[in-house]
């Protein structure tokens, strides 16, 4: 059982993701080792809202950006306060919350 809980840390540690807006640009870091993406909020086309099956798990959103086909998932704890960040930098941008 002891052995279990450090990599239990470890693999949650890997997937912890973040995310910050910075100046015109979404920048998410994914865990320890996987790096980050960022996206030019210009750039962004639609964000939806993807619910989870478990109410205990948070939703998430689907970030659509340059064509329909690049999506994004993050799950924001504020999702309508991060949707509305970044209708302050691009108001074009679709939503489906």
């Amino acid at each position: 059982m002891v052995f279990y809980f450090p990599m239990v840390l470890f693999f949650a540690f890997l997937t912890i993701r973040t995310h910050i807006i910075k100046e015109e640009m979404l920048i998410i870091k994914s865990g320890f080792i996987l790096g980050r993406t960022k996206i030019e909020i210009k750039n962004i086309k639609l964000i939806r809202t993807k619910k989870r099956k478990f109410s205990f798990l948070s939703d998430r959103i689907e970030i659509f950006d340059n064509s329909y086909y690049e999506i994004t998932l993050i799950a924001p704890k504020d999702i309508q306060g991060f949707a509305n960040d970044l209708l302050s930098i691009n108001p074009d941008i679709e939503m489906l919350i």
